[in-house]
């Protein structure tokens, strides 16, 4: 698998499909594009870094003419499996693309929603892309110190569930 920076950023996966139909296409690569994320330049190498050559799992949402728009997550041991979306998008690498198709499966909603709040929780924390958008205020810099001294004094466990 690799990452093409055209068009976006497109995941050229080397799809294994359940029943093993003979391909009559020189194409071996699936052209997958991480759906309702406009990734950045940056968002591209970080993609390059954490994506290339791993097993990841798609389910697509929506089939456009030369890709298809899907949620994308790499499994990992030990820990829940690492939504690349949601990722990007909390880390300020990506912002978020609302599409016009009003979506009506569940899954694909609750993916949005996610998004959604990932950008909002990165704007607050003025992540990547967020960090110059405004300048930062007193009370941010002092959330930011407070933040950072509970981190530091609380157990990993405690913030991991925090979210802070």
């Amino acid at each position: 698998m690799r990452v093409e920076p055209s068009d976006g950023a497109l995941l050229m996966v080397d799809h294994q499909p359940l029943l093993p139909f003979p391909r009559f296409s020189q194409t071996s690569y699936l052209p997958v594009k991480i759906g309702d994320v406009n990734v950045t330049g940056n968002g591209i190498s970080w993609l390059q870094f954490v994506v290339s050559g791993k097993l990841i799992t798609f389910v697509p949402i929506i089939k456009e003419k030369d890709y298809l728009k899907c949620t994308v997550t790499i499994p990992q041991k030990d820990q829940d499996s690492l939504k690349i979306g949601e990722e990007l998008v909390k880390l300020g690498l990506g912002t978020v693309h609302e599409s016009g198709i009003r979506l009506k499966d569940k899954n694909a909603l609750a993916y949005t929603k996610s998004l959604i709040n990932a950008q909002k929780w990165a704007i607050r924390r003025r992540n990547g892309h967020w960090h110059f958008v405004r300048q930062p205020t007193v009370l941010w810099k002092t959330q930011m110190f407070i933040i950072n001294k509970m981190k530091s004094l609380l157990p990993a466990y405690i913030v991991r569930q925090l979210d802070i």
